[in-house]
């Protein structure tokens, strides 16, 4: 559930929705199978992609595209992602602020500066 956890960050760090304990067991139900990795590149696909409000299905819909253009060889992950976002330095921090939002907020801050200085682009101030 950390993994998917972590995905669910990275999709409020783009649009800022409300994220708790109960969404994220929702999104583990939907997506909790799937690998880390292609989760993340998923989200930002979509991000290039759309300007809707992500959901479960979009994930799971770039998941199965990343997965063809694979067998197909064509390394998608190499043409649509610089370099997926890694997993927060703070994450355990982050998972004992969970139900407090101020606590949430400023730990969110630090990830959001870690992957500023990894040079990730979009990340919102």
């Amino acid at each position: 559930m950390q993994e998917v956890a972590a995905v669910v960050a990275k999709i409020k760090l783009g649009d800022n929705r409300a994220v708790d304990k109960l969404v994220i067991q929702e999104w583990e139900n939907s997506i909790g199978d799937l690998p880390y990795q292609d989760a993340i590149e998923a989200v930002t696909m979509f991000r290039r992609e759309s300007d809707g409000y992500l959901q479960p299905v979009h994930i799971i819909r770039n998941v199965k595209r990343i997965r063809e253009d694979r067998s197909q060889g064509q390394g998608i992950a190499a043409s649509h992602v610089a370099h997926p976002a890694s997993k927060p330095a703070n994450w355990a921090a982050m998972c004992r602020a969970w139900n407090n939002e101020a606590a949430w907020s400023r730990e969110l801050d630090v990830y959001r500066a870690q992957l500023r200085a990894e040079g990730y682009q979009g990340v919102m101030p």
